[in-house]
């Protein structure tokens, strides 16, 4: 279908807007409110998955070594429910404490180890494939204060899910690449299929203190890296712990400079990254020493990057030495913020308010849903430490990464309604951001909770997005301003014009096409 042009669409809106006279002005309210998705029989969770092209059921990811199943459902008021099975789906437990390690690797090794991560394939739904993260041991154990430590592996492994019950996987596994972590601490964990179809894997430094081996920057170490690797082949047949393909736009194709699996080097402890499904950008957020946490958003076909750990700590130089690595061209944090509100090194003419600090940074999600409208396109994340949630625009241009640059807004007791005499509680070590097919948002805290931003109270209509001049944001009434600020957004192919799906649909597709002008038309005429 052609799409129609602005022109059409303005003289729509000269018609539309006689039909419609002025509405009450809309009031401030808490559009979007906590539920509890599951609230007991976890252990330590630490990440969802859902699979593409299935609702009806996803994934928990917990420390010690297991897979979790929740089957969704619907009650016969029409609402969802989710059940925890009680069967796991996977269980490496076995792997990841070993025979030096009788109970849980939280317990005896480091609460930065255990199973980390979990990557669905693509095709999911049909081959049943995916991919876990995991520390298992190396062997090289030691006593410390009278207990027997082991620093550790990261294995990537596959698995397969059991063709004959869709509830369990098989127990077997293929390592797909492991390295060696030289202490128990910073070992990464989250692994995701970005918009290229390539598994992104991010490491941490290695641990300790400061990068001592300075591994961070080398291009010949594995730590302190955003991986890329095609699961689709195989480069390296004689090597079995090498099961994988060096895509053609890495940083050091062919070896060259650097080890090829590398996309970007130069950070300390990415323990949870996204990649915005409008933009196919990838939002990190990297875990500071002890000064200063930040956030960097990139575009996911840029390579070859630098974030600069260990010389640099948010945007702050740590004057620890480079050796002989480059960092002529480091790439700047969209977003930072230090550990306390009145440290001496922030910069003179930026300030942070004691709610706007922390001390373990968890990258989270742009949300990209239909539910929860004055959302869209607001970049989530949090401090597991400040039991803190912020968010901010995500097409925020680079500034000097502090709170005024971004517009940093504070959610941390937001959407806590109560409902039903029951009032969610406040949030408690969030360790992870996903989102399911539809886009809509889901925190994990690692307390035992898996919840879900809904939406609650009247939504602001579709049609109404602008005010006088014009100015974004809903002001009650439809006039020529909404159809012109509707029109701009189009037009530059911002996102907050994708409106619907196919048909059209209410349901957002993450694209522009005829079906978001219809749909606009029909709400704004139709006072919607």
């Amino acid at each position: 279908m052609k799409l129609t042009t602005p022109a059409v669409l303005a003289a729509l809106a000269t018609s539309a807007c006689a039909l419609l006279g002025p509405t009450a002005a809309l009031a401030q309210v808490d559009f979007a409110n906590w539920q509890t998705v599951v609230g007991a029989g976890l252990s330590s969770p630490l990440g969802v998955e859902f699979p593409r092209g299935d609702d009806g059921r996803f994934f928990i990811v917990e420390q010690p070594g297991r897979i979790r199943l929740v089957i969704v459902g619907v009650d016969g008021l029409g609402n969802a429910t989710y059940a925890l099975q009680a069967t796991p789906f996977l269980d490496v437990a076995t792997l990841i404490t070993g025979p030096s390690f009788p109970t849980s690797p939280v317990l005896t090794r480091s609460s930065e180890q255990g199973l980390l991560g979990l990557a669905l394939s693509p095709d999911f739904a049909t081959s049943g494939v995916f991919y876990i993260n995991y520390t298992a041991p190396r062997g090289n154990t030691f006593v410390n204060q009278g207990a027997t430590f082991d620093n550790g592996r990261t294995v990537i492994a596959r698995y397969q899910r059991d063709p004959n019950n869709a509830n369990v996987a098989l127990a077997a596994g293929d390592v797909v690449l492991q390295f060696n972590q030289p202490f128990t601490n910073h070992n990464g964990g989250n692994i995701e299929f970005g918009p290229d179809g390539m598994l992104w894997i991010g490491t941490g430094d290695g641990g300790s203190g400061n990068d001592p081996n300075n591994d961070a920057l080398d291009p010949n170490e594995l730590l302190g890296k955003m991986i890329r690797i095609d699961v689709n082949g195989d480069d390296f047949p004689a090597d079995t712990l090498r099961d994988y393909r060096i895509p053609a736009n890495n940083a050091y194709p062919g070896g060259f400079g650097g080890l090829p699996e590398i996309w970007a080097r130069g950070l300390r402890n990415p323990w949870r990254y996204s990649f915005d499904r409008w933009t196919k950008e990838l939002w990190i957020g990297d875990v500071g020493q002890s000064s200063w946490e930040e956030h960097n958003r990139n575009s996911s076909t840029a390579t070859n990057l630098n974030f600069g750990w260990r010389v640099r700590e948010g945007n702050r130089a740590t004057n620890l030495a480079a050796g002989s690595f480059d960092v002529s061209n480091l790439t700047t944090p969209l977003y930072v913020y230090p550990r306390t509100a009145n440290q001496s090194d922030i910069p003179v003419g930026t300030t942070y308010s004691t709610a706007q600090v922390g001390i373990s940074t968890v990258g989270g999600i742009v949300y990209r849903g239909s539910a929860i409208r004055p959302y869209r396109g607001t970049y989530f994340f949090n401090d597991t430490n400040a039991s803190a949630l912020w968010a901010f625009p995500a097409n925020v241009a680079v500034g000097n990464g502090s709170p005024a640059s971004v517009g940093l807004l504070n959610y941390s007791t937001a959407f806590r309604t109560t409902v039903s005499g029951v009032t969610p509680p406040t949030l408690s070590n969030v360790v992870a951001f996903e989102q399911d097919n539809a886009g809509e948002m889901y925190v994990v805290e690692i307390v035992g909770r898996v919840r879900k931003l809904v939406p609650q109270n009247t939504q602001p209509r579709i049609g109404d997005i602008a005010g006088p001049g014009p100015s974004i944001g809903a002001d009650g009434e439809y006039t020529a301003d909404d159809i012109i600020q509707f029109i701009n957004w189009f037009t530059s192919n911002d996102p907050r014009a994708d409106v619907a799906g196919p048909g059209p649909s209410p349901i957002v597709d993450n694209e522009l096409t005829a079906d978001d002008i219809i749909f606009f038309i029909n709400a704004f005429t139709s006072g919607n």
